[in-house]
């Protein structure tokens, strides 16, 4: 039964993205991408929650009150599982968007989504590039009220453990004055493993913390910001899911 449902859900997630996706693509296009940061809300939960629905996977949310209203705002996140992107979409947060790596444009339709939705690629083999992309991120922000989610992991992890951060998501809040608000993942790694294609239907919790002022960081004490944050999500991680989710 597990087998089939991995299938049927990996079939399903395939022929959904050139459905849905495609058609947010289309809309972004005839828009001449003047609505490219509100067409994610609108295609995301279209997109993410029958994903999830086949694959048998529930979410519960714990702090959504963080996240409800549009504001220029760094959501970062614990990376250990594809099911991060279909429940990011399944929310439905007021004008989101991602920064990714650049490798993600080389995916059919999903990386000309990610563009064409508002999202940013960054090329982490160069800095000066990479810089480049967290400025015109940062103007996305203050521009369009705009929530943009961040691994400062960088990529998935391979052991389920926490992996050191990287500074993009601490560079581009120091640079916009936008808030860090911590959105931690607990359960996703074990549902569908970054390294396995099998899935084990069950439910994830998505916690999210309050807000963090950025507005008094220095570029002298970013590191330790970015320490400060790390070891938190460690205590998050370590202590489990908050209870009595507000939504899901």
């Amino acid at each position: 039964m597990a087998v089939l449902r991995t299938f049927v859900f990996w079939i399903f997630t395939a022929l959904w993205t050139v459905l849905v996706l495609g058609a947010g693509c289309l809309a972004s296009i005839l828009t001449l991408g003047l609505l490219r940061h509100r067409l994610a809300a609108v295609f995301g939960p279209i997109y993410g929650r029958p994903c999830l629905w086949v694959a048998g996977i529930r979410y519960r949310v714990q702090g959504w009150e963080h996240v409800a209203q549009p504001a220029a705002r760094i959501i970062t996140f614990n990376h250990a599982s594809f099911l991060e992107v279909l429940i990011v979409a399944a929310l439905g947060i007021p004008r989101f968007s991602f920064l990714g790596k650049k490798s993600f444009a080389y995916i059919p339709v999903m990386g000309q989504a990610w563009w064409l939705l508002g999202g940013r690629l960054v090329d982490r083999s160069n800095r000066k590039r990479a810089m480049a992309s967290i400025k015109k991120l940062g103007a996305d922000l203050r521009r369009y009220d705009q929530s943009t989610f961040i691994s400062p992991e960088g990529t998935r992890t391979r052991d389920g453990k926490l992996q050191p951060f990287k500074m993009g998501a601490f560079h581009a809040a120091l640079d916009t004055g936008a808030p860090i608000v911590p959105l931690v993942f607990h359960g996703v790694y074990e549902k569908l493993r970054p390294d396995d294609w099998k899935l084990s239907p069950g439910t994830v919790h998505i916690d999210i913390h309050p807000a963090i002022d950025t507005s008094g960081w220095t570029r002298q004490t970013l590191r330790e910001q970015a320490d400060a944050l790390h070891a938190d999500y460690e205590r998050w991680l370590a202590e489990g899911p908050i209870r009595s989710p507000s939504s899901g």
